[in-house]
């Protein structure tokens, strides 16, 4: 087994997960506009997602399980991640709502807390707050 290999299996498993659920969201209108094409360009970068595996992503995003970090920071970096990606276009539809609930409950949050914890997340973005004032607020949700 090369090293690259057992690499994929952990850090990059996990990144290619997020990266597809990014995509998810995008393509819920069916449309991915020029604000969440930055952000998805942004996060390629950010989650070293090569150009064959983006390729693959785009073609099937749904082949990707979600593959939560056990690390409660890094759940909740992801999750702000998504919400700033559904944010961008100001046009926040029901599917990317149902969407975000069930990323929320993949990443850890509890079920019947779902609606309520994107809801207030989606609504502390669009106030504007930061990563780090939301990583404070949602641990409070916890």
């Amino acid at each position: 087994m090369a090293f690259s290999d057992i690499y994929k299996t952990g850090g990059h498993k996990r990144n290619l997960g997020h990266f597809a659920s990014i995509v998810k969201l995008a393509l819920s209108d069916d449309t991915i506009n020029e604000d969440e094409q930055k952000i998805i360009s942004r996060m390629k970068r950010e989650l070293h997602i090569s150009d064959a595996d983006y390729e693959k992503v785009l073609k099937a995003p749904n082949s990707f399980p979600i593959n939560p970090p056990s690390d409660l920071n890094t759940r909740i970096e992801r999750f702000f991640n998504l919400i700033t990606l559904v944010t961008s276009d100001n046009d926040i539809g029901k599917a990317q709502v149902i969407l975000l609930e069930k990323i929320a409950i993949g990443l850890g949050f509890e079920v019947n807390d779902s609606k309520k914890i994107v809801s207030k997340a989606i609504n502390y973005v669009v106030e504007g707050h930061g990563l780090d004032e939301f990583l404070l607020e949602m641990k409070k949700r916890l």
